[in-house]
């Protein structure tokens, strides 16, 4: 299968121009070592992602994209039809994110971190589903107001897995004064009917090569979960500061259980640099570093400061609540390769008290 779709794209590069056919793709490699409160210390090095991805624009108003992760529990990733039938108005079908959460419709190969935030145990992987999307300009004002609804995912789907039909909104608002100055704001929400299946939460610290999780539920015979997300951005040149917080209502056929999570993280890029800025999908996009190493510069360098917090009453209404500090140093060599340096502290205060100290690396290429 994998090696048919390598074959498939190489054969249509050469048939088709690089608007209607383009192939894109990462990889990411890394290293991690891990040190818990006792001084036992473990380390793992493997390769984190690597995707490869068609996608073109055969006219001004359609676009299309399909991606394959080598990588992770996911197969399939963006695999869509894009349709500008009106200007500013966007119709997006089949396997995507569902809007909601600045740092989750970020993509993974801009976001700050090396991984995002606890506040994704609540989200959803991409779905099957359709999605509208409209965008109001109005001097230095955007506003951005998405719906959509979704099944199954993807993969999902090809295995004949059982997965939740959600309702998902959102609605952002821009303000742009100038070049490198953004405050932005937003709000989503998301109903998933489960219709008595079981609902499974965890999550690692912030590590993806951690192999357990810290804080994991599970409540049986679930009827629907809603998500309320709240979410703010501010760049002021080479300084950005976001958060966002999130709140969970699990309904089973016994209970309702509340869950929530929040983070805040601020960043400064040393060498003048400013994060960027999408407004037409009010998320963000990728580091142009002033003096990349291709023309003899140092690139752009960048640090961050993250605390992220998560706090999860389980079916025996015992609470799970984890903090995690993260410190990272981003080096951007061009716009499409990057080294990061992550420490994580991660502190779970209960059921019982714990903590993890983790130091982890990367290098990041994409085209």
């Amino acid at each position: 299968m994998r090696f048919s779709l390598l074959t498939l794209l190489l054969l249509q590069t050469l048939l088709y121009s690089k608007d209607i056919f383009e192939i894109a793709g990462q990889i990411v490699a890394e290293s991690a070592l891990f040190e818990n409160e006792n001084g036992e210390s473990t380390n793992e090095q493997d390769i984190r992602r690597a995707r490869i991805a068609i996608k073109g624009k055969p006219t001004s108003e359609l676009k299309y994209e399909v991606e394959y992760s080598f990588t992770g529990n996911n197969d399939w990733k963006d695999v869509y039809l894009q349709y500008e039938f009106i200007p500013d108005y966007l119709v997006k079908v089949g396997n995507i994110k569902e809007p909601i959460g600045l740092e989750a419709l970020s993509t993974s190969k801009v976001n700050t971190f090396m991984e995002r935030s606890l506040t994704q145990t609540f989200l959803n992987k991409r779905k099957l589903g359709v999605q509208l999307q409209h965008l109001i300009k109005d001097d230095d004002h955007r506003y951005t107001l998405t719906a959509g609804a979704f099944g199954k995912s993807l993969d999902d789907l090809i295995d004949d897995e059982e997965d939740g039909n959600s309702v998902v909104g959102r609605a952002t608002y821009a303000y742009m004064p100038k070049k490198n100055k953004l405050l932005h704001l937003g709000v989503a929400s998301a109903y998933t009917n489960y219709d008595e299946q079981k609902l499974k939460l965890n999550t690692t610290p912030e590590s993806d090569f951690f192999d357990r999780n810290l804080v994991s539920t599970k409540i049986k015979n679930v009827e629907d979960t809603t998500t309320v997300a709240l979410e703010t951005a501010l760049i002021w040149d080479n300084f950005s500061l976001q958060g966002e917080y999130m709140n969970m209502n699990v309904k089973n056929i016994d209970n309702n259980y509340d869950f929530e999570s929040w983070y805040v993280q601020s960043s400064w890029f040393i060498t003048g640099e400013s994060r960027r800025y999408k407004a037409k999908k009010a998320s963000f996009s990728r580091v142009k570093p002033k003096h990349p190493i291709t023309e003899g510069g140092i690139g752009a360098w960048e640090i961050a400061l993250r605390m992220s917090y998560l706090d999860i009453d389980d079916k025996d209404e015992v609470e799970s609540k984890e903090t995690d500090y993260t410190l990272g140093l981003n080096w951007y060599a061009t716009s499409n390769v990057r080294m990061m340096a992550n420490y994580v502290r991660a502190e779970l205060t209960q059921p019982a008290s714990s903590q993890e100290d983790i130091g982890q690396i990367r290098i990041q290429y994409d085209f």
